[in-house]
């Protein structure tokens, strides 16, 4: 038997395939070097910033420093809410003892205050009148 002859359509999808094969490796071999890559950028990038720069030491000092200023601004609430009890109850023990009040000097009398004189109107000069005129007409 002799070979059948290959018709246009059978080379066109001998082309087709091909051409996906070849597109298809070179995508697997882009995928693989862009994963590469971003694993060494990640090696390289060995402590993790934020976007200001901040390192997550940097960022658990401030977390610190943040719990310690609330602590001590719970300490001072609670101060401030017994010295506002103690003063509401009257209590002199926890107060200290007020000095005495010094005696209020006499109030001063008001003073009207005196007229003010209003400077009289100017009178506004009169209008100039014309000159007459010199030249000599014809």
């Amino acid at each position: 038997m002799r070979p059948l002859r290959r018709g246009s359509r059978d080379k066109i999808i001998s082309a087709g395939l091909a051409t996906a094969a070849c597109v298809g490796l070179v995508g697997v071999i882009g995928v693989r070097t862009v994963t590469a890559s971003a694993a060494t950028e990640v090696a390289a990038t060995s402590t993790a910033t934020t976007t200001s720069g901040l390192t997550q030491a940097d960022l658990d000092a401030y977390a610190a420093q943040l719990l310690q200023q609330s602590v001590q601004l719970d300490a001072y609430r609670a101060k401030l809410i017994q010295l506002s009890k103690s003063v509401t109850t009257g209590s002199a023990a926890t107060s200290p003892t007020p000095a005495k009040a010094a005696p209020k000097p006499a109030p001063k009398p008001i003073a009207k205050p005196a007229p003010v004189a209003k400077p009289a109107p100017v009178a506004k000069p009169a209008p100039a009148s014309k000159p007459a005129s010199t030249t000599k007409s014809s």
